[in-house]
């Protein structure tokens, strides 16, 4: 049985994610509309990339879409975090369905590491493809943040297969009951 407070932060949580799914779609919607694909976006977008020579538009747009695709990985895992926050609230805590919730959230975050591991390379290349020869770009970078979203990707991924265990063992002993 869950406490009312755990059912309350589920219930705002809940809600929380569900506004972020809709307004981060929004927002890059607004940006792009107020700030078109072109030469001088993609160098304000990204000022450590030396851009001496404006990139053919199709490097622009595949670069729109690469980046893109970060961002529909970070919804997803939105998505799920906001069905592991229905199943909380409605008392569904220790559950398989909580768990596959939880292992997609883990997977989801190792999926963003591993994409923001190879934006920085795709991008520096596909912008500086116009450049003159000895000044394109390869760059490559790992922060904290592809650390820290690996570490926490694996983290959430072993909790959720350990809460599929303890669901799965929790249901067993149900039907001894």
């Amino acid at each position: 049985m869950q406490s009312a407070k755990s059912t309350f932060l589920a219930q705002v949580l809940f809600y929380v994610t569900s506004i972020f799914m809709f307004a981060l779609p929004v927002l890059i919607l607004f940006m792009v509309i107020q700030n078109p694909l072109s030469p001088e976006t993609a160098a304000m977008v990204f000022p450590d990339i030396n851009i001496l020579a404006p990139p053919p538009k199709l490097a622009l747009y595949a670069v729109f879409a690469f980046n893109l695709l970060g961002i529909c990985v970070l919804i997803w895992i939105l998505s799920q975090m906001r069905k592991l926050f229905d199943q909380y609230r409605k008392g569904n805590a220790l559950t398989l369905r909580a768990a596959g919730h939880i292992r997609q959230i883990g997977s989801g975050l190792l999926a963003l590491a591993i994409l923001r591991l190879f934006t920085l390379p795709i991008t520096s290349v596909l912008l500086t493809m116009s450049n003159p020869e000895n000044s394109r770009e390869l760059s490559v970078a790992l922060g904290d943040s592809e650390i820290g979203f690996l570490l926490a990707g694996g983290l959430i991924t072993l909790i959720g297969w350990a809460m599929h265990d303890a669901a799965h063992i929790a249901e067993e002993n149900k039907g001894f009951v």
